[in-house]
């Protein structure tokens, strides 16, 4: 059992998103130490234990604000949430519940309750409350992966506990760690379901090269076909430029570029470049990449100016036809501020 990733500053915005997590509190969580955060969260969770507060509001608060610190991984916590998620504690409280049921699952089985967790979990997507069962799911699936993981996320999104994003996205994000017939099965869903989102997130998984390095290959050569199909367009006002598209597109290109390297050897250095030197790219795209960490990470590694001559011409004279573009003259100033550094 492998448990999920953490896949950097995009992938968590995801991860937020699909799982509409509490969002961190103010003070304490951003500058206690890590002890400190873990004793007031369960300061918090005995808190609310021992005399719950009338307002529901009130009391799903605090069980976020204790979500967000990090209670410890321990036996009695862990028999503590299971007793309340079965007490008469109203459903939206029972969703922070869930939540902190399933931080108390650890690769390591620290509490030896990991079975009794999955369990719970289990049991809890199949309540008839819609937002209950949609965060007990959820939470499951970030486990990571178990042969029902697919069924019940499937049944979920037939309950409507889920809608299409978010079941796609979930199949995204457990392709690295279900076994090689399983990714095979559910990349093959993800092409098949020509869902934004879920590609959008299979997109952020694969920029970690050591996670394409263990896909099975045949699922690597589904990737590839599902990203070739999919390659992300900005919008028509040429004098649009939104840092999501870019980011999605410097994604995408990497993303693409690791692929090809593993099925075909090819250059990953090659394929990046023979892409953004085509005519028929979008400017656009071009900033995105070179302005990217792989940009700069690519353009370090060339060390000569030449092989960006034509792009930097190109997003050189875009820039310059939509001078009320601020955000595209800033990033074409600092690609040029980062080649100037070059030979050439």
């Amino acid at each position: 059992m492998k448990q999920a990733l953490v896949i950097g500053a995009v992938g968590i915005l995801v991860h937020t998103v699909v799982l509409a997590q509490p969002a961190p509190m103010p003070g304490m969580a951003n500058q206690a130490t890590p002890d400190q955060r873990s004793a007031r969260a369960q300061q918090l969770l005995d808190a609310y234990r021992v005399k719950r507060a009338t307002d529901a509001i009130e009391n799903r608060k605090t069980l976020d604000e204790a979500y967000v610190l990090g209670i410890r991984k321990t036996r009695a916590n862990v028999m503590a949430i299971r007793t309340l998620l079965v007490s008469r504690v109203p459903a939206e409280e029972k969703v922070a519940l869930a939540r902190l049921l399933g931080s108390l699952y650890s690769p390591a089985d620290a509490t030896g309750m990991n079975a009794a967790i999955a369990q719970d979990l289990r049991r809890l997507a199949r309540a008839e409350q819609r937002e209950l069962a949609g965060a007990a799911v959820l939470v499951y699936s970030r486990l990571g992966y178990f042969p029902d993981t697919p069924d019940i996320l499937s049944s979920a999104r037939r309950n409507g506990a889920i809608d299409d994003d978010g079941y796609f996205g979930e199949l995204a994000h457990l392709v690295p760690f279900a076994p090689a017939h399983a990714q095979r099965a559910l990349v093959a869903e993800l092409r098949r379901s020509k869902n934004p989102y879920g590609t959008e997130v299979i997109t952020f998984v694969l920029q970690a090269k050591e996670v394409v390095k263990k896909l099975d290959p045949a699922a690597k050569e589904e990737l590839l076909l599902l990203l070739n199909e999919t390659e992300p367009a900005f919008p028509m006002p040429l004098g649009d430029f939104g840092y999501t598209d870019a980011i999605r597109f410097a994604n995408w290109l990497h993303a693409s570029a690791m692929l090809a390297v593993e099925i075909k050897g090819a250059s990953y250095r090659d394929m990046v470049l023979a892409k953004l030197d085509d005519e028929r790219t979008d400017p656009r795209k071009i900033m995105a990449f070179l302005s990217s960490g792989e940009g700069r990470r690519l353009i370090g590694e060339v060390g000569q100016r030449a092989p960006f001559e034509k792009m930097q011409q190109r997003i050189a004279l875009y820039s310059r036809q939509l001078p009320q573009n601020e955000a595209m003259k800033e990033i074409v100033d600092g690609v040029n501020a980062t080649l100037a550094g070059l030979k050439p």
